[in-house]
């Protein structure tokens, strides 16, 4: 024979296919029997700190003993305001911290003297959301408790149980999303006493405990892997009968995917000439075109209205509160305006917070009327999350003559928009 028989083919992939099974069945269960992996946290006199009451007549009520980062105690007086306590910083940057989310436990080695029955470890985590880099005391903590007679040996506590704090969230009036636990950016770990009293505490060790690879995650893995094998398989045989039947039809169907792409392409192209990236409205160049044929079908634009509009004080909030606020504002101020314009105005943004609208004949008045009422809408928009923050809009108003260029009406509209802002902002004035 010259080459292996297809049933026997058949017989060496299923051989093959069993090892692999035996393999992965010994793999799962030789996970289980994996040694934890284990992130010993650094301990020591320029990453711990200690926290507590100060007195005038009697001092700090936290004080290092012994080796400083580790000993120390805590005198938690029945008339002090609050407690004391201790931590380890583990950002690398402000803002920055560790991503506690691979392990599953952190624990925790001590030595306890005192009259505390419980002693409370506590985690905090960085988000820009709700914290200022600038002050670590404004992450948010997370906390736990252990019995003291469990601090004989190492204490595990599991990420599981640490809860939000109550007295964070009351302070903050915090939003329902902010009471999830969070282990994404830890800053710091600490060891505090919700008991008062004499406590005098060593801290030997902090690590952070989990598994090398989650049970969940091995078995994702493992119905991935076979689920991708039993797809191969069919998807060979299934292809080894189609593609005798497809093969005449392959090179059209090449030819019409080109001729998609190719037409999907221009479409792209022509959105990106003729729209604003940001706001999806047109830019410069689609206003002109669109223009142009308002031209041809309204045999010219003359009576046509000319609103210049400028977002008062832009600069000054994009300075204040960021670029992103910054473009967030112009989206909302454009969804606003478009929401309330004709099919046939014409809807451009021609330059950082600079827009224009074109309207359809009508009388003055009514196109003085139009631009008010465009104006009374922007000062409608307001943004969640920041308190008093709204925006004005000034706008001038220029009707197209007849043998005017929208260039020349859009100046007269621009001088009115420049005397708008020179009468204080927010407001429309018009240059006939």
């Amino acid at each position: 024979m010259n080459g292996p028989s297809g049933f026997g083919m058949v017989r060496y992939y299923s051989r093959v296919r069993v090892i692999v099974l035996a393999c992965t069945c010994l793999v799962f269960i030789g996970h289980y029997f994996l040694p934890d992996k284990t992130l010993p946290l650094p301990i020591n006199e320029y990453t711990a700190m200690l926290y507590g009451y100060a007195d005038r007549e009697r001092g700090k009520s936290a004080q290092w003993t012994g080796e400083q980062g580790r000993s120390w105690t805590c005198d938690f007086k029945p008339t002090d305001a609050y407690g004391c306590g201790w931590s380890v910083n583990t950002a690398t940057a402000p803002g920055k911290g560790l991503d506690f989310r691979g392990f599953t436990s952190l624990e925790v080695v001590l030595r306890y003297q005192g009259p505390a029955s419980r002693i409370r470890v506590y985690i905090r985590n960085h988000n820009p959301a709700y914290a200022s880099a600038e002050d670590p005391a404004s992450s948010k903590p997370m906390e736990a408790t252990f019995g003291v007679e469990e601090a004989q040996s190492p204490v595990r506590v599991q990420f599981n149980e640490f809860r939000v704090a109550g007295w964070w969230l009351g302070e903050r009036k915090s939003r329902r999303q902010w009471q999830k636990t969070e282990l994404d950016n830890i800053i710091a770990v600490g060891v505090d006493f919700p008991e008062r009293g004499f406590h005098e505490i060593d801290i030997q060790q902090l690590a952070l405990v989990g598994r090398w690879i989650s049970t969940e995650s091995l078995l994702i893995g493992i119905l991935s892997f076979w689920m991708a094998v039993f797809l191969g398989e069919g998807t060979a045989r299934f292809y080894g009968l189609y593609r005798a039947a497809q093969r005449d039809r392959q090179a059209i169907r090449e030819l019409e995917a080109k001729q998609r792409r190719l037409t999907e392409e221009n479409l792209h192209l022509e959105n990106l000439t003729n729209t604003d990236p940001l706001t999806g409205i047109y830019n410069r160049t689609g206003m002109h075109r669109r223009l142009d044929a308002m031209a041809l079908r309204d045999k010219g634009l003359a009576g046509v209205g000319v609103l210049a509009m400028d977002l008062d004080h832009f600069k000054a909030l994009n300075d204040r509160y960021g670029h992103d606020m910054g473009d967030k504002v112009l989206k909302t101020f454009t969804a606003m305006l478009a929401m309330n314009l004709r099919s046939d105005d014409i809807f451009a943004r021609i330059g950082g917070e600079e827009f224009v609208v074109v309207c359809r004949r009508q009388p003055v008045d009514g196109v003085h009327a139009f631009a008010e009422k465009l104006r009374q809408l922007a000062g409608q928009c307001t943004f969640n999350g920041e308190d008093g923050l709204g925006i004005t809009v000034s706008i001038g108003v220029a009707i197209m003559a007849e043998g005017d260029d929208i260039a020349t009406t859009l100046k007269r509209a621009d001088d009115a928009l420049y005397r708008a802002k020179q009468n204080g902002r927010n407001r429309v004035e018009f240059n006939p």
